[in-house]
C-alpha cells in the first residue's frame, strides 16, 4: 500500500550557486572530466600548500564524508613539524578535519572562516520560528564505517534511517492519485535497469576510446525504449532527479563516461534531523577559528622563505 499523502506546509529555497563563497551545492564531473581530475586537485601543490574538499575526493565525491576524508589526506601531505604554524582556509568539514589532524601532530593551527559560523555547506541555520534547519548537508550516505555517522553518534545526534525504499515514498499520477503498488514496482525496476545499462554503455564507450558526451543523449535513448508514455514520464522524472539532484548537474553538462560516480558507504542511508552544530563543535575541538576573515588569494613561491602567503580582505 502507498503511504498516506501529506500536505506540504512549508518550502525553503536555497541558492548555493549564487553564494560567492561556495559557487554551487557540490561538485560533479562535467563532459571531459574523470576521476583523475579529482586526483589532480587532491595532489599537493607543494609540501606547504594543498587543497581539500569533497571535490578532491575520488572515492566519495559530493558528500560530507568525502570532505572529511579529504581534510585528513591534505593534512598528511603537509610537511609540518610540531610547533610549526599552519593556516587552514575555511571551517567546513574538510577544513575542520584537516585542522584536527594537524593539531594532533602538535602543529599550531589557525582556521580562517569568511562567515560567522562553522560548517560551510554543512552549516545550521535558524528558521523564523526558531527551529534549526539544514540548508545544506544532512544526509549520511551509508552508516557502516562512515566517519560522519560515527561523529554524529559521539555528538549524541539523532540520525534515523532515510526512507529511500519504494514503500516509504509516495508515487502519484498527474491527477494526484496514488499509483498502485505494481506500477510503482515496475517504475523502480525500469529506473534501476536503465542506470545499470548506462553504466555498462559508459564503460564500453571508454574502452572503445569514444569521445565523452553529455549524459542526456544516452539517457534519452534508454527512455525511448519504454513503450508506455505514462511509465516513460515517471521513470524519466526519477532519473532526472538522480542526475540533477543527487549528482548536482544538468543533463547537458554531466559526463556520460564518468558522471555517475560512486559515493556511498555500505549500511543504508540516514538523515540528521538534529542540528549538526554538536558534530561541528566536536570536530573543531580546541582549534582557533577566526570568523569573518575573507581570504582573497593565496600566493605560492616555492623559492621563498615561507613558500606560501595568505592574503585576506583586511590587508
Amino acid at each position: 500500500m502507498q503511504p498516506p499523502l501529506r500536505e506540504i506546509v512549508d518550502v525553503w529555497v536555497t541558492r548555493w550557486n549564487l553564494d560567492p563563497l561556495t559557487g554551487g551545492v557540490y561538485s560533479t564531473l562535467a563532459i571531459g572530466g574523470s576521476p583523475e581530475t579529482r586526483r589532480t586537485l587532491a595532489t599537493a601543490v607543494s609540501s606547504r600548500l594543498v587543497l581539500a574538499g569533497e571535490y578532491t575526493s575520488v572515492d566519495f565525491p559530493a558528500t560530507m564524508h568525502g570532505a572529511f576524508h579529504s581534510g585528513q589526506y591534505a593534512a598528511r601531505q603537509l610537511d609540518l613539524q610540531p610547533g610549526q604554524h599552519c593556516v587552514v582556509v575555511g571551517a567546513g568539514l574538510a577544513g575542520l578535519s584537516a585542522a584536527r589532524d594537524l593539531a594532533a601532530r602538535g602543529v599550531r593551527v589557525t582556521v580562517l572562516e569568511a562567515t560567522e559560523f562553522l560548517g560551510g555547506r554543512a552549516r545550521v541555520e535558524q528558521r523564523p520560528s526558531g527551529v534549526p534547519f539544514h540548508p545544506g548537508a544532512a544526509w549520511i550516505h551509508g552508516t557502516v564505517g562512515n566517519p560522519i555517522a560515527e561523529l554524529a553518534g559521539a555528538a549524541g545526534l539523532i540520525a534515523p534511517a532515510w526512507p529511500s525504499h519504494s514503500d516509504a515514498t509516495a508515487h502519484v499520477n498527474a491527477a494526484g492519485e496514488a499509483l498502485p503498488q505494481y506500477e510503482v514496482e515496475s517504475i523502480n525496476t525500469l529506473h534501476d535497469r536503465i542506470l545499470e545499462n548506462l553504466q555498462k554503455r559508459a564503460l564500453a564507450a571508454r574502452m572503445a576510446g569514444e569521445p565523452d558526451s553529455a549524459v542526456r543523449g544516452p539517457l534519452r535513448e534508454e527512455l525511448l525504449a519504454i513503450e508506455d508514455g505514462a511509465t516513460r514520464v515517471a521513470v524519466a522524472g526519477m532519473l532526472q532527479q538522480h542526475f540533477e539532484s543527487l549528482m548536482a548537474g544538468f543533463l547537458d553538462d554531466i559526463s556520460f563516461h564518468y558522471g555517475d560516480e560512486p559515493f556511498e558507504y555500505p549500511g543504508g542511508d540516514a538523515y540528521l534531523h538534529s542540528p549538526l552544530s554538536g558534530l561541528l563543535q566536536l570536530l573543531r575541538g580546541q582549534q582557533v577559528v577566526q570568523y569573518g576573515v575573507v581570504v582573497k588569494r593565496i600566493t605560492h613561491d616555492p623559492n621563498g622563505a615561507n613558500g606560501v602567503s595568505v592574503h585576506t580582505d583586511t590587508e
